[in-house]
């Protein structure tokens, strides 16, 4: 993030033309320096919100959900949450527009995932047996997917990685 300006980006060197009105609005500013967002997490949403004004909703997505991952460093569940449910918000406007943020097995897992670390169970378990119900399923997203839904029937919101996933070992 430009230290001057505040323009956030993988690469600051030269702003993107369409972002240059957005750095200046009070939406802009108020996340850029916003009290409630752990510091470290704050770029990577600012980069978000010029990524979802270019209407490139995947990468916003994805951006939204690595300031997600600062914020459980951070040990914020509420930054965190609201980091992932931009992160759905971007990649619902990504797919209404045709713009895929995965595979498809691999959207239903992460989509799955991000809303039950919200604690959107409900709306994660619809997703996840979604994601179970498709044809030829890689056994690897079963697994996957099989777990979230145990996840999800116990409302535990908690991180977990692909070791703690039965039967992939």
């Amino acid at each position: 993030m430009c230290p001057e300006c505040g323009y956030a980006a993988s690469d600051i060197s030269s702003i993107h033309e369409a972002a240059t009105d957005l750095i200046t609005t009070t939406g802009y500013q108020r996340q850029r320096f916003d009290s409630e967002t752990p510091e470290l997490a704050r770029p990577f949403l600012c980069h978000a919100l010029i990524l979802g004004h270019v209407k490139q909703y995947a990468d916003a997505g994805w951006t939204a959900l690595h300031a997600a991952w600062v914020c459980d460093d951070a040990k914020d569940q509420q930054a965190s949450a609201r980091a992932r449910e931009l992160a759905i918000g971007y990649w619902k406007h990504g797919k209404h527009h045709g713009q895929p943020f995965g595979e498809l097995p691999e959207e239903f897992a992460i989509v799955t995932d991000v809303l039950r670390r919200t604690g959107k169970f409900e709306e994660a378990l619809v997703t996840c047996t979604e994601g179970i119900d498709l044809e030829d399923l890689d056994p690897l997203f079963q697994h996957v997917l099989l777990f979230e839904k145990t996840l999800i029937q116990r409302r535990d919101s908690g991180q977990y990685n692909l070791a703690a996933v039965p039967g992939l070992h």
